[in-house]
């Protein structure tokens, strides 16, 4: 089990470690940065002579606590020596910053619109939360006013519409059908444990019988329209069972009214 798992957030002692000289930002004890190793595949990372990231990442300086970053551009690293490792059954890597050595080379960040797409597709469409993330931090990572800041547009109108977007695929931990929202009573419970469900999981997302056949993998689409009543029925799936199913079959003889 990495030390990282029993890290709670708590970045005061990050913000004590982090020094900025000018536009480069250096550590004086040494420093953890995490990402998830599919960064790379979504081209959110870039490993190789030079380190490149997205700016969502978790830092540590003792991994006991931990800080975060939500920013959707990308940035680069420079890293004493990084490592595989997993957390939680999910592969991350770990970069390592030796005490006194350069963390940000730059802080002068790009404004660069290609990442939104990666991320939304990463995070949202797939599920792919990393560990970190509360309710509260999957509805701000693409809050108009920061989408604006880092990539030069916004991905939604204001931040209540990003809120919704966000709360569709948020659902209560053991129980994928169940809202989290409903499970709120005060608001320090947005901090719980949340079960985030891929954006594209028809068998969980769709609301009637006939959606969740058309736009899901057959096979569990059938599963799931039999076992899970819907939620609403569409006008076609009431003609359905209104009109096609009173017709009767019988063996050897055609569809009769």
């Amino acid at each position: 089990m990495s030390a990282i798992e029993t890290a709670r957030r708590d970045p005061t002692k990050v913000h004590a470690d982090l020094v900025n000289n000018g536009t480069v930002t250096t550590t004086k004890g040494g420093c953890y940065i995490y990402i998830p190793v599919g960064f790379v595949a979504k081209e959110l990372a870039v490993i190789s002579s030079t380190v490149t990231i997205v700016g969502i990442f978790a830092i540590s300086t003792d991994r006991k606590t931990y800080g975060v970053s939500s920013v959707t551009t990308l940035m680069e690293i420079t890293p004493t020596a990084f490592e595989e490792i997993d957390v939680f059954g999910v592969p991350y890597y770990e970069f390592r910053f030796d005490p006194g050595t350069v963390v940000f080379p730059n802080r002068n960040l790009q404004v660069l619109s290609h990442p939104i797409y990666n991320i939304a597709s990463y995070i949202y469409d797939f599920g792919n939360r990393p560990f970190w993330f509360t309710a509260a931090d999957d509805a701000e990572l693409l809050a108009p006013d920061k989408v604006k800041k880092w990539n030069g547009f916004t991905v939604f109108a204001d931040q209540i519409t990003a809120d919704v977007y966000a709360a569709h695929t948020q659902r209560k931990v053991g129980d994928p059908r169940t809202f989290f929202r409903y499970t709120l009573k005060k608001d320090s419970d947005l901090n719980n444990p949340v079960q985030f469900i891929p954006l594209r999981s028809g068998s969980l997302n769709k609301t009637s019988r006939l959606a969740k056949l058309a736009d899901v993998e057959l096979k569990r689409g059938i599963r799931s329209a039999l076992q899970v009543d819907p939620v609403r029925a569409e006008p076609l799936e009431v003609f359905v069972y209104e009109v096609i199913l009173p017709f009767t079959f019988t063996r050897g003889k055609q569809w009769t009214i």
